[in-house]
């Protein structure tokens, strides 16, 4: 969409400029050209510029959909067991995984580059850890992701979670983990 957008302000500026240099030839008719080269090369230094503040413009804007649309709470529900994935605005993150006898957590922070974040894990259940899980995902503004990463932990039930898996948005609403907790 970004590549499309960018090609449609060049094209916009290409054909203004194709208005506007023959105006600058009128205009210095009979002079050595110098004038004519001298003023159609400011005018397209400033499209230039244009363009890419256009370009930074876009992809800034793709940046905050994309953002918008991974960050909140996430959870996949697999039988009595669920897994729910928390993306801050503040770049932190924290998947939790119920079990038999409580759950387990992992905490830190992330990185997103595209469609993959790289989930740095600075604890596990409150104790320190170093260890870094690539997870591939396809966000849809608040109504689900799909990720897949063969770093997170087949839960109970045996998902395998390097298979594409769908989580639905769950922000606002009770957790699974909070209902698992009541029954």
């Amino acid at each position: 969409m970004m590549k499309c957008t960018k090609k449609m302000v060049a094209v916009a500026f290409s054909a203004l400029a194709l208005a506007v240099v023959p105006v600058f030839a009128a205009s210095e008719e009979g002079s050595n050209g110098s004038k004519i080269k001298e003023g159609a090369s400011t005018f397209f230094k400033g499209v230039k510029g244009s363009v890419k503040d256009a370009g930074t413009s876009v992809s800034n804007k793709a940046k905050d959909i994309t953002a918008s649309a991974y960050i909140g709470t996430w959870s996949f529900i697999n039988g009595k067991y669920t897994t729910m994935i928390v993306c801050e605005n503040d770049n932190t993150m924290i998947i939790v995984q119920t079990q038999k006898k409580g759950e387990n957590t992992w905490a830190g922070t992330y990185t997103v580059a595209k469609k993959q974040m790289t989930f740095n894990i600075e604890s596990m259940n409150g104790k320190k850890l170093h260890d870094t899980w690539v997870i591939n995902f396809d966000a849809d503004k608040k109504d689900y992701m799909i990720l897949s990463s063969a770093d997170i932990p087949d839960d109970l039930n045996g998902y395998d979670f390097s298979r594409s898996t769908l989580f639905l948005y769950i922000e606002g609403e009770p957790s699974a983990v909070e209902e698992s907790e009541r029954n």
